[in-house]
């Protein structure tokens, strides 16, 4: 096959003109053209890409300056080596890794302009993950011919590359490189270990550089390269010495001149953020008592490297909250605390888990007091702590998530829920009761995709103050302010269960959801889901008013899901208010379908014609929740009968074929019966066995066993009847042999229909009798 005719033509003639390579190299991942050129057998094609991939490789530094060459040579490598496999590399790693290890060190030892530096990018991802990586494990010759050699020197290159390239314009090619560290360093640890020093200060330059001037118009770094300096600083402890020592594995008892312990580096790293926060919270908010809610200030130098805050407060404020932001993170990006607890780690480490609840819940119960703070301090601290409540919700949150129940204890001693309630009751805005309900629904409700699980009281009085701030968040949407009425209540008795509001309003309950925006309308969603979940224990009436609560709540929500679906101007490009109808119907029919009880069974009608309402709406997406919740809700309002389970076997009831009987016979867990019996016999076994009484009821006592009847007269032969309960515990005696012998000879043997026992097992008294 000709070159024109192959199907890495476009390609091929892109890589040598150099005109649309990225436009033709995109166009043949789309189509996957290398692997089906490489399944066709076109040599040709496969060896001028080679080509065409080490002249690209190998172009000079100075020709690299104007084109980024070694970029486009590395990402039609790594395109080759996804798309036909391991030979590729197999066949071409050495040379990419000589290449690669080549201009790196080029690019660290000698300054270079920062287009070099971002073409190096796509090449040490080349050299690190696809031909060094995790996959060259699986290969023990390869790793031992190819990767393990160039190890120490490729490490030495990529940190030397890092340091030079951390003041460059390009975030996303020190992001790559710092990507490719992380990864040598999870698999070669013990390699890295010469490097230890040089990573930590790249590190910490790179997170807490920028902000160790009290400088408060810093540029903050882009949320890629804090999230891989955070996962390469997090993953420096791994190069540590594993201890055996119970003083090692102690990583805050340590005080000795031994080797330190992946733990303890952990642990130091983590103490030295926390300090940085503790210092930056007293920063922040001077007036608030840090010191008395279980943040003291650290007594040593300042941490992280970070200058103290000086007098003028409308520099050192801001510039501490925005050191409280990087570590704690933003609203648009987490922050690098947060980042360094939730990589993972291959052994245990002393997390400081009763130092992170008490510095969240004093954050999230931080207040501004006027006592003797400067007018210009507290102007200042009014803007600050709304922000540092919703941080301090955000760690506490992430805090749960990760240690679960290691977590419970120290958040329920510093009543930690308890302050979330209150932030929640005393919001200043929308955006806090939101931060506040989220957090409360992370923590408690098991709809949670991240839920923490953290267990409750039923009969405390935490739960009744939950379920009363949902409550309130949902009327808000049902029930009229009182600015809405038109004319006065009526002159009439006032009675219980009932709102004046609703009655005189002029607006429609549709049109005052249709006003809010949309972090109230997240906040109710939060507040509905977290209803739900904690309806169990309000249902089970295990203090007072968890029956009013319950009561008021599930009318508040089905008002509320009805008020949605009923909108007039419900519409698709209302994006917040059709999520939250989506939401709203979701935790209504779980609601329905989850609990039980007559409040549940008193709320079913209007449910149901609800979402049946909802089916014909014109949105797509509510038409199709209501459908699921109608199908869902269905079971309940219509139960099938549970079939019958008894001591007969219903299969003796049909028609059976004596041929396929003979062949299937399959025997029942039942003490009834015991195979093809006939019908005498099996009545004398059912008699022998007292069927069982209904499940919970207590057994009679024991009645007299009857009297045995005269020889000269025989008793007639009566079967018990499986609906009745037992008489008495005791088995009843076995029935005389001759009746049995005369109902043994009343049965005819020929036919099967006629042998077989009906429903109540009772036989006549005329067979009986006979």
């Amino acid at each position: 096959m000709s070159l024109a005719d192959s199907l890495l033509a476009p390609l091929l003639t892109a890589l040598d003109t150099r005109i649309g390579v990225r436009e033709a190299l995109q166009a043949a991942k789309s189509q996957d053209v290398m692997r089906r050129a490489s399944e066709a057998g076109d040599a040709d094609a496969i060896r001028a890409l080679e080509k065409s991939i080490a002249s690209w490789l190998g172009t000079s530094p100075a020709q690299n300056a104007d084109e980024p060459a070694w970029a486009v040579g590395a990402d039609v490598a790594h395109a080759f080596v996804e798309q036909c496999g391991w030979s590729v590399v197999e066949a071409h790693g050495h040379a990419w890794v000589q290449r690669a290890m080549t201009h790196l060190e080029h690019v660290a030892a000698k300054g270079v302009p920062p287009a070099l530096l971002v073409s190096v990018a796509p090449l040490a991802r080349l050299a690190v993950f696809d031909v060094m990586g995790r996959e060259s494990e699986a290969h023990p010759d390869f790793h031992r011919a190819v990767t393990a050699p160039h190890l120490t020197r490729m490490g030495h290159a990529v940190v030397s590359v890092c340091e030079a390239c951390q003041a460059g314009p390009s975030s996303r090619a020190f992001a790559q490189l710092l990507d490719a560290l992380v990864l040598h360093v999870r698999l070669y640890p013990h390699t890295y270990r010469t490097h230890v020093a040089r990573m930590h200060a790249l590190c910490m330059q790179t997170l807490f550089g920028p902000y160790a001037a009290m400088d408060a118009s810093v540029t903050p770094r882009s949320a890629a390269v804090v999230s891989s300096a955070a996962q390469l600083l997090s993953a420096l402890h791994l190069t540590g010495a594993a201890s055996t020592t119970s003083v090692e594995r102690d990583a805050m008892t340590y005080a000795g001149s031994q080797k330190l312990s992946q733990a303890q580096l952990w642990a130091a790293t983590m103490q030295e953020m926390l300090d940085g926060l503790a210092s930056s919270l007293h920063g922040c908010a001077p007036s608030v008592p840090w010191a008395a809610w279980g943040v003291p200030a650290p007594l040593a130098a300042m941490p992280l490297a970070w200058t103290a805050p000086v007098p003028d407060y409308a520099i050192s404020l801001p510039a501490c909250l925005r050191r409280c932001e990087m570590l704690l993170g933003r609203r648009d990006a987490p922050g690098v605390l947060l980042w360094f607890m939730s990589a993972p780690t291959p052994r245990a480490v002393p997390v400081p888990v009763a130092r992170c609840v008490a510095i969240a819940t004093a954050m999230i119960q931080a207040r501004v007091s006027r006592d003797d703070a400067p007018v210009d301090q507290l102007r200042h601290e009014e803007a600050i702590v709304p922000r540092l409540r919703e941080m301090g919700t955000q760690l506490l949150v992430h805090v749960a998530t990760t240690c679960q129940q290691a977590c419970w204890v120290p958040m329920h001693a510093a009543q930690s829920l308890h302050a979330v309630c209150a932030m929640a009751e005393r919001a200043a805005g929308a955006q806090e009761r939101l931060c506040a309900l989220g957090a409360l629904y992370h923590l408690l409700s098991p709809d949670s995709a991240a839920c923490a699980a953290v267990p409750l009281d039923p009969a405390g009085p935490l739960v009744q103050r939950i379920a009363r701030l949902c409550v309130q968040t949902q009327s808000a949407y049902v029930v009229q302010e009182p600015a809405s009425w038109t004319c006065a209540p009526p002159l009439k008795r006032v009675r219980a269960f009932e709102s004046d509001a609703v009655h005189v309003s002029s607006r429609a309950p549709q049109d005052a959801i249709l006003v809010k925006t949309s972090d109230a309308l997240e906040a109710v969603r939060y507040a509905m889901q977290l209803y739900v979940g904690l309806f169990g224990m309000l249902a089970s009436s295990a203090a007072p008013g968890h029956r009013d609560l319950a009561r008021t709540g599930a009318l508040g929500l089905v008002g509320l899901v009805e008020a949605l679906v009923d909108a007039r101007i419900l519409d698709a490009s209302n994006e917040d208010m059709v999520q939250l109808c989506e939401h709203g119907i979701h935790a209504l029919t779980m609601l329905a379908t989850t609990h039980t009880g007559a409040l549940i069974a008193s709320i079913l009608p209007r449910v149901h014609a609800v979402l049946c309402r909802g089916a014909q709406s014109r949105v797509l997406r509510v038409r199709r929740a209501c459908v699921l919740g109608t199908s869902a809700l269905l079971p309940v309002l219509r139960p099938r009968v549970p079939p019958l389970v008894d001591v007969v076997d219903s299969s003796a009831l049909e028609e059976r074929i004596p041929e396929a009987d003979a062949q299937d016979r399959v025997p029942l867990p039942t003490p009834a019966w015991h195979g093809a019996d006939t019908v005498a016999s099996t009545w004398t076994t059912v008699a022998d066995v007292a069927p069982l009484g209904p499940v919970g009821m207590a057994p009679r006592l024991a009645a007299p066993a009857p009297a045995p009847a005269p020889a000269s007269v025989p008793a007639p032969a009566s079967a018990p009847t499986f609906s009745a309960p037992p008489e008495a515990s005791t088995p009843a005696p076995p029935l005389p042999a001759a009746p049995l012998a005369s109902a043994n000879g009343t049965v005819d043997d020929d036919d099967e229909e006629e042998a077989m026992p009906t429903l109540d097992m009772q036989a006549s008294d005329e067979e009986g009798s006979d």
